[in-house]
């Protein structure tokens, strides 16, 4: 997971260190990187990066 897109979503995850617990990055490819994020109030939050940016979403069936 050495990507270009990985590496900008640690680093952007990395600098929000104030309001999140973990994270873990799932998935990371040439074209897009996925992690999931879990929040200091306990919501587990699943965040992608891609060419168009950002996208958060509340992963419907996720244990972490």
């Amino acid at each position: 997971m050495d990507s270009f897109f990985c590496k900008e979503l640690c680093r952007g995850l990395s600098e929000q260190g104030p309001a999140i617990c973990n994270f873990e990055v799932i998935d990371a490819g040439p074209l897009q990187a996925m992690a999931h994020i879990k929040i200091l109030e306990g919501h587990v939050l699943q965040v992608s990066l891609t060419y168009q940016g950002y996208k958060v979403e509340l992963p419907a069936m996720l244990s972490y």
